[in-house]
C-alpha cells in the first residue's frame, strides 16, 4: 500500500498522461481507453471494458442451472 499510494514505481501509459501503481492496471487502461477492448453480455445490455466485472456480471445475473 504505501508503495502503490505514496511513491514507489510508476507505469505510465505512452499514449496519454495516465500512471498506474501496477502493471495489471496499466494493462487495464491501455485495454479499455486506447485498445477499444469491450466485454458484452449477449443476455442483457451490459458491457463494460474490465473483465472482472463482466464475470462479476455473469455469476451475479446469469448463473446457468
Amino acid at each position: 500500500h504505501m508503495a502503490a499510494k505514496h511513491g514507489g514505481e510508476r507505469f505510465r501509459c505512452d499514449e496519454c498522461d495516465y500512471q498506474s501503481a501496477t502493471k495489471q492496471l496499466l494493462k487495464q487502461h491501455i485495454q479499455s481507453k486506447h485498445d477499444g477492448v469491450l466485454y458484452v453480455c449477449d443476455e442483457c445490455d451490459f458491457k463494460t471494458p474490465w473483465k472482472y466485472y463482466f464475470k462479476s456480471h455473469m455469476a451475479v445475473n446469469h448463473v446457468k442451472m
